[in-house]
């Protein structure tokens, strides 16, 4: 009886395959990518719109903590309390006003959590931290 195949062969893992394969999407991307056309170099003319009106920007209110300033409303030194009663009465006008509130690296934590405390108690839980 003959065996199918010895039993001490070791198993070798093909990688050419993979490579080619590697190569070929390759080749293809760069082909798609340099027969796009932009839109903006079509030449195309857009007739004027008479009736059209500027999208109105979203109210919105910037909170900033830094180290030696302290709070910032819109870039304007304040207090703890008058960014809270700017926050609320700008809330209270437009109800889909956006908060965001960005801390300085170097700010102490305790200030931020003071002012995320009084937003809160203020009523004002939809904020956005940026970072």
């Amino acid at each position: 009886m003959r065996r199918a195949r010895p039993i001490d062969d070791i198993l070798e893992l093909q990688i050419m395959p993979l490579v080619d394969v590697i190569f070929l999407l390759l080749t293809f991307f760069v082909f798609a990518l340099a027969l796009m056309v932009r839109a903006d170099v079509l030449g195309v003319t857009l007739a004027p719109v008479a009736a059209g009106e500027r999208a109105a920007a979203p109210a919105s209110l910037t909170v900033a903590l830094a180290q030696d300033v302290g709070y910032l409303l819109d870039g304007q030194p304040a207090t703890l309390e008058q960014a809270v009663e700017r926050a609320r009465a700008l809330r209270d006008s437009d109800a889909a006003a956006a908060i965001y509130i960005a801390s300085d690296a170097d700010a102490p934590a305790g200030a931020l959590l003071q002012l995320l405390d009084a937003l809160s108690q203020a009523g004002i839980d939809d904020f956005s931290l940026l970072g």
